[in-house]
């Protein structure tokens, strides 16, 4: 029996989720102040991987919702896409709490503390990394209903294009109202992962792709020397998101099946897995390397790295192979399941 999966999307959700692991390694190295000779190295790490780490997961994840949730005739598969939301939400609740208590526990170690009030905020405010998959989950329940919409997919996209260009400028302030900001931002990076899944636009958008690749490199060029992080700038966040995100995808839809990248498909394969157990490592790792005299900054990056991307990898597996593994990463499912076997 041959595999449904796609090469391509497992190596581009690889490139993205080890492009995370090595922002968050850096930038926690850089947070704490471990290397302040090796700031400015770190610094430019964190900004070359936030230019589109998430973007890119975004638009793979465009993809993979117009594949698996939405029919030929452009309607959502409403019972699968409606346990996918309910497993996302799960997993978003239970990490969520996972990471708060352990943010709490060990205040005095962490980058930034949090409040157990904040644990009761997740509903508006999400904690660590688990943003995303607040974003996601709005996106999810959007683009579902993009039958409804009258509107052809240039005037959606014109329109998505605004509301994200509106909020690109706001999108890494904090608060109640910053997962909400996201989407708006991601709305149009993850509207065009979907028309990837689409024969009649791959011409127009490899078209694209190519164009606003190159001038994403001319703006990094350009902007570099700001002192700014690029994501952090209006405009330029998005236009570099969306060209180097097609820019990518693009390439590896070409050479995925012509070239066998093991380790990129491993960790795409097993994205979920390092997307919510690395930063329990990276932290944990780098409390302890903290303590650890005559380690250089590259040696003590490579080794919260190595180890912050590839333990994920193993615990789940250990977790599949004694059958604990939809508990902590699928806990809706697991639910489910146990509900369907008691009745």
């Amino acid at each position: 029996m041959t595999s449904s999966r796609l090469k391509w999307v497992d190596n581009v959700k690889g490139i993205a989720m080890i492009s995370v692991v090595l922002c968050h390694v850096a930038d926690g190295f850089y947070g704490a102040n471990l290397y302040p000779e090796s700031n400015t190295w770190l610094f430019v790490i964190r900004n070359i991987c936030n230019i589109f780490q998430m973007p890119l997961f975004c638009m793979a994840s465009g993809y993979l919702f117009s594949k698996a949730y939405i029919d030929p005739d452009g309607n959502s598969k409403k019972d699968r896409l409606l346990r996918q939301i309910k497993n996302l939400l799960s997993i978003y609740i239970l990490w969520c709490l996972i990471m708060g208590i352990f943010k709490i526990v060990l205040n005095s170690m962490v980058n930034y503390e949090i409040s157990p009030v904040d644990l009761l905020l997740i509903w508006f405010k999400p904690i660590g990394v688990y943003w995303y998959l607040y974003v996601l989950m709005g996106l999810y329940l959007i683009f579902a209903n993009r039958n409804k919409l009258k509107a052809n997919n240039t005037i959606i996209i014109i329109a998505l294009t605004i509301i994200s260009l509106l909020a690109s400028a706001l999108v890494n302030k904090e608060g109640y109202l910053f997962a909400f900001r996201r989407i708006g931002y991601f709305g149009v990076i993850f509207y065009l992962g979907m028309l990837l899944n689409r024969d009649e636009y791959k011409k127009p958008l490899t078209i694209a792709g190519v164009a606003l690749a190159i001038i994403s490199i001319i703006l990094s060029i350009v902007f570099w020397n700001t002192g700014q992080e690029i994501y952090h700038i209006p405009a330029v966040n998005l236009i570099t998101a969306v060209g180097f995100s097609l820019g990518i995808i693009l390439i590896f839809q070409l050479i995925s099946e012509k070239m066998n990248f093991k380790i990129l498909t491993l960790v795409g394969r097993n994205s979920l897995d390092v997307y919510l157990l690395h930063v329990f490592l990276a932290a944990g790792c780098r409390m302890v390397i903290s303590k650890v005299h005559g380690l250089s900054v590259w040696m003590s990056i490579i080794t919260v790295f190595v180890i912050s991307l590839f333990v994920p990898i193993l615990i789940g597996i250990v977790a599949r192979k004694i059958n604990v593994y939809d508990l902590f990463f699928k806990p809706y499912g697991f639910v489910e399941k146990h509900r369907k076997q008691a009745e």
